[in-house]
């Protein structure tokens, strides 16, 4: 496995967590390595993300790079009817402008709008598909039943308008393998997950003290997924990984990828230090029966169905 042509970067990082020349350095080291794909949103950072990443590739070749990013919700959570088509009109004009680029390889809703009709969406995207500033088209955090009604009013010549769907997965949180990913595979559409680490959970990084900088420190959600039987699992998980010379996060990983009809996993990564581990702990994949094993650890603990693992939407 190509592990590194697997991995597309967290965009929500640049801009929050990175300055831009942090973050043209972090891309630098990203591109020598082969990680040149990348996920952002025009509400991530206020679209700060966006103009960041924009300003880099203009001292690029736009080419050696895939960027996706995201339309349809407003900062705060509103979703109800921010893809109209004027909306959303104007939401690509203002991507590609802060992205400095003629195109966008992978254009995404980046929730379902339950108001507006999935038409009006589908006559925006083919006119800018049409005129070359959308390459592919992709929803985010659709649930199965959305998904299916969607397809059940696609006609034949909408057969290949969805390219891809991004919903959640991690070896603690697996509802999209249950019928969501299935119902995907068999409808060509490629599948691109986020939050394998479970917000940095599986990291183990949360288990003996949750630093004032950590994200848990004024979360709330973190904090309550953080449960004595979570906690027991990755105590177990940590040891298993050590004894077969793994690391939990290369094995979380490599674990998602290995599901059926997974492409790709957004990978959110806070600096060059954090990038460089990340790439010696994936260098040597492990085997079947080495995840196979990490998976049995995981089933014998019963989580709360209140513990949410970063889930935003019921699969």
């Amino acid at each position: 496995m190509d592990i590194f042509n697997k991995i597309i970067l967290g965009g929500n990082i640049f801009g929050a967590f990175m300055t831009e020349n942090e973050t043209f350095n972090f891309l630098d080291k990203s591109n020598e390595m082969g990680i040149r794909s990348i996920d952002t949103s025009d509400t991530y950072s206020e679209g700060y993300s966006e103009a960041i990443i924009g300003n880099y590739l203009n001292t690029q070749n736009r080419e050696k790079w895939y960027i996706a990013t995201k339309c349809g919700l407003i900062s705060h959570g509103i979703k109800e009817g921010c893809n109209k088509p004027d909306i959303l009109t104007n939401k690509l004009e203002k991507s590609l402008k802060r992205l400095r680029t003629s195109y966008i390889d992978l254009y995404q809703l980046h929730h379902y709008d339950p108001i507006t009709p999935f038409d009006e969406i589908k006559d925006v995207v083919n006119k800018n598909k049409k005129q070359g500033f959308i390459k592919n088209f992709g929803l985010s955090n659709y649930s199965y039943k959305q998904m299916k009604f969607l397809f059940s009013s696609l006609n034949e010549d909408d057969d290949k308008l969805i390219h891809s769907i991004q919903c959640h997965l991690n070896v603690f949180k697996t509802d999209a393998l249950d019928k969501l990913t299935p119902f995907c595979n068999n409808n060509n559409v490629k599948v691109i997950i986020y939050g394998v680490l479970a917000r940095g959970i599986l990291s183990g990084k949360y288990l003996n003290d949750i630093s004032k900088t950590s994200r848990a420190f004024s979360s709330i959600s973190i904090k309550n997924d953080l449960s004595n039987e979570v906690i027991a699992c990755i105590e177990e998980l940590n040891n298993f990984a050590l004894k077969s010379s793994n690391s939990v996060i290369a094995l979380s990983i490599y674990w998602s990828l290995k599901q059926s009809g997974i492409d790709n996993v957004i990978v959110g990564i806070r600096g060059i230090k954090q990038l460089l581990n990340l790439k010696e702990l994936l260098e040597v994949e492990p085997t079947n029966n080495i995840i196979n094993d990490f998976e049995n650890i995981v089933s014998k603990y019963e989580f709360n169905s209140s513990e949410t693992f970063g889930a935003f939407v019921n699969l």
